[in-house]
């Protein structure tokens, strides 16, 4: 039995009108925290399948095929007994353990086929989701873990360090088993935005991990960003930077584990400057102790939806620390008319690189991209419909092709994924 263990019922455009808009800041956030909120009914199926190409059922283990997602999950979140879950509060703490999301009340598997392959029913009307339980299995302790400088070295405190390692080997252990479970070696991450809940967390890594066809180990990381706090989008940047540290800690524990040999990552919003951040780092990190960067991260996609964060930042942080050279790909997924976004550039008057467009890639990088094929931009404006801030896993035609990365590592000229070429680094997504 784990420490904390719930169970539950179903249960670039920068417009001219800046400093006008400053004035009206209670009220963009208060937009803007509507814009993260996820829905708690599975995604439209993506496009790409369908009564001719199903979901592809075969490939998955026999064990798998239920209908739920079993997610493992990190988090720096505070845990609350009263309500069973993780809140926004931060803890320096990082917990681990595993979290039930249920899909469809009474639904079973043949069901889930169907609407999974597009044949259940109108699209957007998907069964409902429910977190139905909730298991901390470690608690690692708190950091940073209490040191002093003896001769110019760090001496830790002895049984804080064992206890921090052992609770680092429980993790590994955990992925080992289920890796093994899933018959793969590829885990999932997922990373997500300003606003989210944990449980919201739970319901997007389920859409992402089941529709790009189960073949990995889905894991949560969920930092402590604010609930519905009117000024929460201004504390959310320190409470991305203060998981950073935690995130690390994550990735390098999943780094050594010798079974595992890829690691994709899904970040959105707020969770791309979390992400970034922390592989920035890592690359740093690795750099400095001459250990080749691919094989050090294992990182081989790297998908930024809705990217909140400012183009000059992301041009240094890609370009200038050489990610390419890190991560077998990143994708980065914009829409110029992404409202959300559009409210956030008001507030950090900087243009936002999920709302940027080919030409204001080209004013902000010039050639920094140019010649790097592992770095791709995709405007996703011109296909049909939902196209709001969690477009990303909604929108049939752009889970459609984050399934298609996930599942065969295509590139943006592979045929597979039908991208429009504009120029440069950028292509242009269109209905399947």
């Amino acid at each position: 039995m784990g420490r904390h263990q719930r169970t539950t019922g179903r249960s670039s455009r920068v417009d001219a009108d800046v400093a006008c808009a400053r004035l009206l800041v209670p009220i963009i956030i208060g937009l803007a925290l509507a814009g993260c909120v996820s829905p708690r009914l599975l995604a439209p199926p993506p496009n790409l399948f369908s009564v001719h190409n199903p979901y592809p059922e075969a490939a998955i283990p026999q064990p798998l095929r239920q209908p739920q997602s079993n997610i493992i999950f990190a988090t720096d979140r505070v845990w609350d007994s009263d309500t069973g879950t993780f809140v926004a509060e931060r803890s320096p703490q990082l917990s681990i353990g595993q979290m039930t999301v249920d899909i469809g009340k009474g639904m079973n598997w043949e069901d889930l086929m169907d609407v999974s392959s597009g044949l259940g029913g109108p699209a957007g009307d998907g069964p409902d989701l429910a977190l139905t339980s909730i298991r901390t299995d470690i608690v690692f302790p708190a950091t940073p873990v209490p040191y002093q400088l003896v001769d110019g070295r760090v001496v830790e405190d002895a049984n804080i360090a064992d206890a921090y390692s052992a609770s680092i080997l429980a993790f590994q252990d955990m992925v080992k088993q289920r890796l093994m479970e899933a018959r793969t070696d590829t885990v999932l991450i997922y990373i997500h935005g300003f606003n989210n809940s944990f449980e919201d967390a739970a319901f997007g890594m389920t859409d992402i991990w089941h529709y790009s066809g189960r073949g990995s180990v889905p894991i949560v990381f969920s930092w402590p960003t604010v609930d519905g706090n009117l000024f929460g989008y201004f504390s959310a940047r320190e409470s991305g930077e203060f998981s950073i540290f935690h995130l690390k800690e994550v990735l390098r524990a999943l780094q050594e584990i010798s079974e595992l040999r890829t690691i994709n990552i899904v970040a959105h919003s707020r969770g791309v400057d979390v992400s970034t951040t922390a592989i920035r780092e890592l690359i740093i990190e690795a750099r400095g102790a001459g250990v080749p960067l691919r094989n050090a991260l294992k990182i081989q996609n790297m998908i930024l939806a809705a990217a909140d964060i400012d183009v000059a930042v992301a041009g240094q942080r890609l370009g200038a620390e050489r990610f390419a050279l890190a991560v077998g790909q990143v994708t980065i997924y914009a829409n110029p008319d992404d409202a959300a976004l559009r409210l956030s550039s008001l507030i950090s008057s900087g243009l936002r690189v999920g709302r940027s467009n080919s030409q204001a890639y080209e004013n902000s990088f010039g050639e920094t991209f140019l010649g790097i094929d592992n770095i791709a931009f995709v405007d996703v404006s011109g296909v049909p419909g939902d196209l709001g801030h969690d477009y990303f896993r909604l929108n049939p035609s752009v889970i459609a092709d984050i399934a298609i990365i996930l599942q065969t590592n295509a590139g943006p000229r592979d045929p597979a994924r039908g991208l429009k070429p504009v120029g440069g680094n950028f292509y242009e997504l269109s209905k399947r």
